[in-house]
């Protein structure tokens, strides 16, 4: 009589186990890392958004924003992002150093940080 002994059989339903349990794993972590990297690139769009309004505020307002810190909301992409900003002088009379950190929970870290200059006149 040919065939598989019940030990080889054991053995191969493992083997196919195992194999299977790592191909789902690496799936699982392929989706979650590319979720993770799509909301650092909208934070990082939202970012860039508060800063070329920032710069729009320099340019072309007689009052722009004062100097300091300051917090707040936007909504972009269907959620709430948190930011905070820093703008202060510089050395040169000319530039503000500016930092706007992009948060999607108060509480946590921030998910990407835009540092920049702003040109007064």
């Amino acid at each position: 009589m040919k065939g598989f002994t019940l030990i080889e059989v054991m053995v191969a339903l493992m083997v196919l186990a195992i194999a299977i349990t790592a191909i789902f794993r690496v799936v699982y972590e392929d989706n979650h890392i590319t979720m993770i990297l799509e909301q650092k690139n909208k934070a990082h769009q939202v970012g860039k958004y508060l800063f070329n309004q920032y710069q729009l505020d320099y340019q072309y307002r007689s009052t722009p924003k004062p100097l300091g810190d300051f917090s707040g909301t936007t909504t972009q992409f269907n959620r709430t992002w948190f930011w905070r900003s820093a703008i202060h002088h510089t050395e040169n009379k000319a530039l503000l150093k500016t930092e706007i950190r992009i948060y999607i929970d108060e509480q946590q870290s921030p998910i990407t940080t835009i540092r920049g200059f702003l040109v007064t006149s």
